[in-house]
């Protein structure tokens, strides 16, 4: 019993380091990338979307809140990044 304790514990503490090690090559592999991510992966939906948020907001408030939103609609209609920059 104590032998399968000692071995169900030592395995244990072997994924978690190897899982710190992943997540940490991961992480390092998605910040080198010359892309952002999610405009990779989702594209054009992605603007979209941010573009519906920013009129949701505004026409629930019934007026501009004054606030920067983290998407800003432009003048010919895209959506640009305005506060938050990676």
């Amino acid at each position: 019993m104590k032998k399968q304790v000692i071995f169900i514990s030592k395995n244990f503490i072997r994924m978690l380091i190897l899982l710190f090690f992943v997540s940490i090559a991961a992480f390092a592999l998605v910040s080198m990338a010359p892309l952002d991510p999610l405009q990779t992966n989702v594209g054009q939906a992605a603007k979209k979307c941010a573009k519906l948020i920013v009129i949701a907001k505004t026409a629930k408030t019934g007026k501009d809140s004054g606030q920067k939103d983290a998407y800003a609609a432009g003048s010919d209609g895209s959506v640009e990044r305005d506060t938050f920059s990676s």
